[in-house]
């Protein structure tokens, strides 16, 4: 599940009603068929700023430390825990500065692009073509 962007991001707030949702049909989903769920929204771990990078939408190292510590616990692998939700106790809280930089940060590169493609009809895989559009065989 997403995490709760509404602690990580102050524009999440906006979308914090939008996510819950989407959690919501996520979490039916997996129930349903039975597929493991690893849930970001509830985990302390995900709300520090240093799981995240400058734009709090991409993963810092340590988030994707903690994305794979997630995973591996939900597919139950050995030595796996849920020590990976667990927030870090020295880990500084963020300043206003850093909150106020990131929320610029994530205006400027993702909510001013996905505006302006709104705004001409365009979706953001428009015009572009297949990454690797002829099926060929992986090699070691």
């Amino acid at each position: 599940m997403f995490p709760d962007l509404a602690r990580i991001l102050p524009i999440g707030r906006v979308l914090h009603k939008r996510v819950v949702r989407i959690n919501g049909r996520i979490r039916d989903a997996a129930d349903r068929h039975g597929f493991r769920l690893v849930d970001l929204y509830h985990a302390p771990s995900m709300t520090q700023e240093d799981t995240w990078s400058p734009d709090r939408v991409h993963g810092s190292t340590k988030g994707h430390v903690l994305f794979a510590a997630a995973a591996a616990e939900a597919l139950g692998l050995p030595g796996s825990s849920h020590d990976w939700a667990r927030a870090d106790p020295a880990a500084a809280p963020p300043s206003f500065r850093a909150r106020a930089y990131s929320q610029v940060q994530w205006t400027q590169n993702m909510l001013m692009p996905w505006l302006w493609r709104h705004l001409r009809g365009e979706s953001s895989g428009q015009g572009r073509g297949p990454r690797r559009p002829v099926l060929q065989q992986l090699t070691d």
